[in-house]
């Protein structure tokens, strides 16, 4: 099958859900091409070694950033143009589409089958272009066929903003078998208990979406070692900031994870837009065989035997120090778990759905 695929993400950023699955649908026989909106901000971009390849290029668009001014209407409409023709001369079998932002090409592929990927409440983090992206989303969930949702909370969501519209499926996020077997495979992979402090770990995009309260507590907080890797976007307590290392290739994170690490955290805010976001650390989390210190958020049920829980900083900070002693549960579970969870079984998920053909 030809898919024109359409991503938000750019193919240099971290690699994230929509790379994973193009590069496993590719490897399924499907024939992909690959339109991605290209970071305004490159802050953040890292050189891959990420062994994430397809036969045709990526094709990189240069678009403005904020969306909803007259300006970069207009550059969103030469985009469409400038595209409009190519994405026509494929003639794509399907059109996959990540973002509300790429709906106003969708327009100019009629009569073509159309797959709304969300992997995120898009409007919910638009902020003062929430509404231009409210917009957008529902032209774009009234056109596509099939509506996929990477968590349960994202599913409903479509289903009560657009209950005129296709159903939506199921399909969480994963990990990539390559970066969670190596630690799994090694018998000398978890550490023993550390004589210094606790190395606490969380590796991510640096947002509003996590608990900066927590976070500063554990950074000042005694025989306690906090690392946090990724891009910085949002504000960060003057405690934090020395505690954050920039992005670094997936591979390579692996690598220090495996070797560095006591402790993994999730600390999210345990709040309506956390259950949203299927994190797919958790699952490389579990894959790194360490004890996983994580707030009682719904989305993160799948990992539930695997996670420890907290429900107040000082409760958290007692995990830490107990976590070190903690068995991170079964490794021969944790094995079955990420088999079940990688992104080549998620690709196998979608294929089928596009196997089922498109009622309208």
């Amino acid at each position: 099958m030809r898919i024109l695929y359409l991503q938000h993400v750019d193919w240099n950023w971290i690699p994230q859900r929509p790379h994973f699955l193009a590069a496993e649908l590719s490897r399924l026989g499907h024939d992909l091409h690959v339109f991605h909106l290209r970071a305004w901000r490159r802050s953040g971009l890292v050189d891959q070694d990420s062994g994430i390849e397809l036969p045709v290029a990526p094709t990189g668009v240069r678009c403005l950033p904020r969306w909803s001014r007259p300006v970069v209407r207009q550059g969103d409409a030469a985009l469409v143009r400038r595209l409009g023709r190519t994405a026509r001369a494929l003639r794509p079998d399907v059109v996959w589409v990540t973002h509300p932002r790429l709906e106003p090409l969708v327009r100019e592929l009629t009569g073509v089958p159309v797959v709304y990927d969300c992997m995120d409440l898009a409007p919910d983090m638009a902020g003062a272009d929430h509404r231009y992206v409210r917009d957008l989303e529902a032209r774009l969930a009234a056109r596509a066929n099939t509506r996929i949702a990477s968590s349960p909370r994202i599913a409903d969501e479509l289903s009560r903003r657009y209950p005129a519209a296709a159903g939506s499926y199921l399909v969480r996020n994963a990990c990539r078998a390559d970066f969670a077997w190596p630690a799994l495979a090694a018998s000398d992979a978890r550490p023993d208990a550390p004589d210094g402090p606790v190395r606490l770990l969380f590796f991510g995009t640096i947002g509003p979406w996590l608990d900066m309260e927590l976070l500063a507590a554990l950074a000042t907080a005694p025989g306690v070692r906090l690392k946090i890797i990724g891009p910085v976007r949002t504000a960060l307590p003057p405690e934090v900031g020395p505690c954050v290392s920039g992005a670094m290739p997936q591979l390579e994170l692996l690598e220090m994870a495996s070797t560095w690490s006591d402790v993994l955290l999730l600390p999210f805010r345990s709040d309506d837009f956390a259950e949203s976001v299927d994190p797919v650390k958790l699952y490389e989390y579990v894959g790194l065989d360490r004890p996983i210190l994580a707030p009682p958020l719904r989305v993160l049920q799948p990992a539930g035997p695997f996670l420890s829980y907290y429900r107040s900083v000082p409760q958290a900070l007692a995990a830490v120090r107990a976590g070190v002693d903690a068995t991170p549960g079964d490794r021969s579970a944790r094995q079955a778990f990420v088999a079940d969870n990688t992104w080549s079984a998620r690709a196998r998920e979608v294929d089928a759905l596009l196997a089922k053909g498109f009622d309208r």
